[in-house]
């Protein structure tokens, strides 16, 4: 079975407003200003159709899991093909290839296309990865540079012209079953963050501008993670949290330092990322619905971060 032909849609604001949505706020990096999800956009419609709150619709070349980002004038998105897009007749590995692709914010015209090809060794297409494939991860960018991890091909930086401008590589494992990578980085003031854990056992933070690895943070036990790092503010500045299987890690973006760790419930594998407010983190996952809340503020009282706690 072959895979339906993809489109990238964006859908219009309400018609009194001649803009483009959400432009008041930008979209840099998956789920949004710091993976809270949120929309501040005054019109937003809740309803479309092919007819219906479209501002243009736009084929891509191949299949991909990953979401658009929004900044500026450009939406950007990751896309791959030549292996893996029939389930049937997944074809030859050595054929695969992912791309970033960069369209015009108004109009939907594809502007540029940088493609990567597959590595040696690419999980092989069945079992889970055929829900998402090898185009899971959704970029970031800065504004002057937009950052995409194309999983054991590398994490890569390109221009707004789309030049490459430096590759890592982070590493070329597999999680134990083999379900492919999907977490997303984020860029941290000037420090591109990212849970490296299916690919090398490790979270990394790299340098924006030349790609050198500042820090790395390496452990075993860091494997069969899919999260995306979040944000919170510390009274020393921000700090990035990561929920690794069996803990929640806060760590300073700039050095790796491990400020402070907590215990989780999610024990076997972590997939969705941690929301804050107030103070407060909240992370649920697992077949058997486990969750907690823990303090995110500097000193919790009493030193005990824990919250409440669902095993």
């Amino acid at each position: 079975m072959i895979l339906a032909p993809l489109v990238v849609t964006l859908v219009a604001s309400a018609p009194t407003t001649p803009e483009v949505p959400g432009a008041s706020s930008e979209w840099t990096r998956f789920r949004g200003p710091n993976g809270n999800g949120r929309v501040t956009a005054p019109a937003v419609p809740t309803t479309w159709s092919a007819e219906e709150n479209l501002r243009w619709r736009t084929p891509l070349p191949g299949s991909g899991a990953s979401s658009p980002i929004v900044t500026a004038d450009r939406v950007y998105l990751t896309a791959y093909t030549g292996y893996g897009v029939d389930r049937d007749e997944p074809g030859d590995p050595g054929d695969l290839a992912r791309h970033l692709l960069a369209f015009d914010r108004a109009t939907g015209r594809e502007l540029w296309r940088a493609s990567v090809p597959g590595v040696e060794g690419e999980d092989v297409y069945k079992g889970f990865i055929t829900q998402h494939g090898y185009a899971s991860s959704t970029p970031t960018t800065d504004g002057e540079r937009v950052y995409v991890l194309f999983g054991k091909a590398g994490l890569h930086a390109y221009d707004l012209d789309g030049e490459l401008v430096w590759k890592t590589d982070l590493g070329q494992m597999s999680d134990p079953a083999k379900w492919g990578d999907a977490t997303s980085p984020i860029v941290v003031e000037g420090t591109v963050v990212v849970d490296a854990g299916v690919l090398g056992h490790h979270l990394v933070g790299v340098d924006g501008e030349t790609g050198e690895i500042r820090w790395r943070i390496e452990d075993d036990g860091l494997t069969n993670s899919w999260t995306t790092p979040t944000v919170v503010e510390d009274e020393d500045g921000p700090l990035v949290l990561f929920s690794v299987p069996k803990r929640i890690i806060a760590v300073e973006p700039g050095s790796g330092e491990i400020v402070w760790e907590v215990e989780s419930p999610l024990d076997d594998s972590t997939c969705a990322s941690i929301v804050t407010a107030d103070g407060k983190g909240y992370v649920m996952g697992t077949r058997r619905g486990r969750g907690m809340a823990f303090d995110c503020t500097p000193e919790p009282g009493g030193g005990d971060r824990v919250l409440w706690k669902r095993n």
